[in-house]
C-alpha cells in the first residue's frame, strides 16, 4: 500500500490488514507531512501487532509545494487518537516497486517509475461532481498532477471522488453505534480514529477504502474504460475520453460496501 495516513487511509489499512492483503507500506506526504504519515502507518501496525515494513517516500510533489489536510484529519493526521510507536520507517530506496499490486491512496509521487498494477483513489471522472480542494480537482491529483499524469498511463483501476462521495457509503453516528458494539481490536481502533471527524463534522467519507475494495471485491463495482490525462491549465482536473487503459469504478453496490466493511472489522 502506498499511502498518506490520514483517517480514511488508516481505516483502509486496518481493513487491508484484516483481509491479509498487505506485504509492505510506502508513505508519502499528503494529508500530513511524510514524516507524520510514516509514523501513523507504524502506529496502526503496532496497535494491531503487525510486523510489516514501512518505507518513507516522497516529502513533496515533483515540481510543486506540498499541501496538507490537517483541518480534516487532525494535527496528527489520524484523528488525534494518541496512538504510540517507537519504530522508525525505512528509506523507500530499500524497496523495489515493480511487479507488485499497489493500492495507492495518496498523491502518486512515489510511483512514477513503478511498473505495477495500481488501484488508486484519486481524480474526478464525472464532471458534474465538484472537487474537494478546488471546483475541478480531487485532493490527491491536485497535490501532484504531474505524477498523476504519468501513473495514469499505466495499468490502473481508479476510484474517483464522484464515486467515493456516495451518500449511502458515508460513516455517520448510526454507523458509529454499530461499530462501537463490535468488540474486536480492529473495530475499537477504527472507532477511536473515526470519533474525531464524526464529532467535528457529523459524517465522514471513507474515500480510500474504495480503492482497497476495488482490489479485494471487484464484483461490487461497475466499471468504464477511459483514457485520462491531467489538464495543464486547471491544476488537478481530469480530462477524459471514452476507451483507454484506466478502468474507472463508476458505481458500487452500497449494501455490499457496508457489509464488507463490517465483516472485516469483526
Amino acid at each position: 500500500m502506498d499511502m498518506d495516513p490520514g483517517i480514511d487511509d488508516a481505516i483502509a489499512l486496518i481493513l487491508a490488514l484484516r483481509a491479509g492483503k498487505v506485504d509492505a507500506i510506502t508513505t508519502v506526504y499528503g494529508n500530513v507531512e511524510v514524516e507524520q504519515s510514516s509514523i501513523n502507518a507504524l502506529k496502526i501496525l503496532d496497535a494491531l501487532n503487525y510486523d510489516i515494513p514501512v518505507y518513507k517516500g516522497a516529502s513533496k510533489p515533483l515540481i510543486r509545494e506540498a499541501v496538507y489536510a490537517k483541518e480534516i484529519h487532525g494535527y496528527d493526521g489520524i484523528g488525534e487518537s494518541n496512538l504510540y510507536t517507537n519504530r522508525v520507517p525505512l528509506p523507500i530506496k530499500m524497496i523495489k516497486l515493480d511487479n507488485h499490486t499497489i493500492i495507492a491512496t495518496g498523491p502518486l509521487t512515489n510511483l512514477i517509475n513503478s511498473n505495477a498494477r495500481f488501484y488508486i483513489m484519486g481524480g474526478i471522472y464525472n464532471h458534474k461532481q465538484k472537487g474537494n480542494i478546488t471546483c475541478d480537482a480531487e485532493f490527491n491529483f491536485y497535490s501532484d498532477p504531474e505524477a498523476a499524469d504519468l501513473v495514469l498511463k499505466k495499468d490502473v483501476v481508479a476510484c474517483g471522488l464522484d464515486l467515493t462521495l456516495e451518500p449511502k457509503c458515508v460513516i455517520d453516528h448510526d454507523f458509529m453505534d454499530i461499530l462501537y458494539a463490535i468488540n474486536t481490536p480492529s473495530a475499537r481502533l477504527a472507532y477511536k480514529i473515526l470519533k474525531y471527524p464524526i464529532n467535528k463534522f457529523g459524517l465522514f467519507h471513507l474515500h480510500d477504502v474504495f480503492a482497497l475494495f476495488a482490489y479485494i471485491a471487484e464484483d461490487i463495482f461497475e466499471y468504464k474504460r477511459l483514457k485520462v490525462r491531467m489538464d495543464n491549465t486547471k491544476r488537478g482536473k481530469c480530462l477524459i475520453e471514452e476507451g483507454g487503459n484506466v478502468k474507472v469504478c463508476i458505481s458500487i453496490d452500497t449494501e455490499a460496501f457496508k457489509k464488507l466493511l463490517l465483516e472485516l472489522l469483526k
